[in-house]
């Protein structure tokens, strides 16, 4: 097949991680999810990586365990929620219970349009989702964007590639996410948007043809699942009923 430019998800849990890869796909880009537990040399080859939300505490018993590695890949990273403060722990910074439990939507001012703000207002209308905050940056880092009730609402490091919001821009109540997404995609990682749906579907096939060959048979299980049948129609199409 094909290689394609893509995007490592680390899924932290959050019920948005398939939407973050839906956003990135939207923009012709490929995105795989991995789960945090996984080796980070399994997306050794992602042109970036974004840390999705999650439903735990980040100081509290039964925080996520994750390979540090994603840190130390030499692409850019871009947290989010609780990849945010997972973010700020890792490098040193401190991350504690917020005075308010923001939810819903929220207006951050934007304090440098360098990069991942680039084109957009000093004030974006965003959707919050949290109580636990970052309460100090980590050495090298700056806050990019505020809220009223959470200061480090966004951060960077542009010398480690690294950028986090406390807020998501995957939802459609952050009025501009997907432009802050493709800042992210095309000015930062350098990514390629080679990549659709019905492209793929072709590619596939392809690989089959080209795997089983001419004189080859093959035999199905089909459960009734999704996977298999999904498969199955995949394999009729490439070699016919």
């Amino acid at each position: 097949m094909q290689q394609h430019d893509y995007i490592a998800v680390i899924d932290f849990g959050s019920q948005f991680a398939h939407l973050i890869a839906r956003r990135v796909r939207q923009h012709n880009v490929l995105a795989k999810i991995f789960t945090p537990d996984m080796s980070a040399s399994a997306y050794a080859d992602a042109k970036g990586v974004i840390l999705s939300g999650g439903p735990k505490s980040t100081i509290g018993e039964g925080a996520i365990e994750y390979d540090p590695g994603v840190f130390e890949m030499g692409v850019p990273v871009l947290g989010l929620c609780y990849g945010h403060q997972v973010t700020a722990l890792h490098f040193g910074g401190k991350v504690a219970k917020g005075i308010t439990k923001e939810y819903g939507q929220a207006d951050v001012k934007i304090k440098n349009k360098d990069d991942v703000f680039k084109g957009l207002a000093d004030k974006e209308r965003v959707w919050m989702s949290h109580w636990d905050v970052v309460t100090e940056v980590p050495e090298g880092f700056e806050v990019i964007g505020s809220t009223h009730d959470c200061e480090v609402a966004a951060m960077r490091n542009v010398e480690k590639q690294i950028w986090s919001f406390q807020f998501h821009l995957e939802v459609h109540h952050t009025e501009h996410g997907l432009e802050m997404l493709e800042n992210f995609l095309f000015d930062i990682c350098k990514v390629k948007a080679d990549w659709n749906i019905a492209a793929i579907e072709k590619e596939i096939i392809a690989d089959i043809q080209k795997t089983i060959g001419p004189d080859k048979h093959v035999f199905l299980l089909v459960s009734g699942g999704v996977d298999s049948t999904v498969a199955f129609a995949l394999l009729e199409e490439t070699l016919g009923k």
